[in-house]
């Protein structure tokens, strides 16, 4: 397998670790309201101790800020219960539920392709930001698209 610093983002390093729940993640009672998109829910690990994964896949054409920030503050009130949330946005399901970085599985470079964004929180620093692209490749070093970065609340420092 390559290095994996090829390939960008924090997202990188906690989604390719090997962690997992003993059982589904506690779950807060949230309102989904109108404005956020339709989503499928892939997989998820980590939580407690360590940071919460989550890989959510959503229609290509919902693919945009307004979506993507409506859809991550959803997911941070359901999973209110950590400490550091971390979403992958994909735009392809079978992406989502089988992510990998394992250049020969069969969803290798479905998961890099179907890649779109990454949403960060953390509870303790404060630091909260959603990083995505209007096209797939988030994920993807070379030939990688223009991403836009928004950040919804600053690192605080003590």
């Amino acid at each position: 397998m390559k290095s994996i610093k090829k390939y960008p983002s924090l997202l990188v390093l906690i989604l390719c670790c090997s962690f997992s729940y003993a059982q589904k993640p506690q779950k807060c009672n949230a309102k989904k309201e109108n404005s956020v998109p339709s989503y499928k829910l892939g997989s998820y690990e980590g939580g407690s101790n360590s940071s919460f994964v989550l890989r959510v896949s959503l229609n290509p054409s919902l693919v945009n800020q307004a979506n993507l920030i409506s859809l991550a503050a959803y997911l941070k009130k359901v999973y209110c219960k950590e400490n550091e949330i971390i979403i992958g946005f994909f735009d392809d399901y079978q992406a989502a539920k089988y992510f990998t970085f394992n250049e020969n599985s069969i969803y290798f470079k479905e998961s890099l392709n179907s890649s779109r964004g990454e949403y960060y929180f953390n509870l303790i620093t404060g630091e909260e930001y959603l990083e995505f692209t209007l096209f797939g490749g988030y994920l993807k070093k070379e030939s990688a698209p223009k991403r836009t970065k928004i950040v919804l609340s600053k690192k605080q420092s003590w």
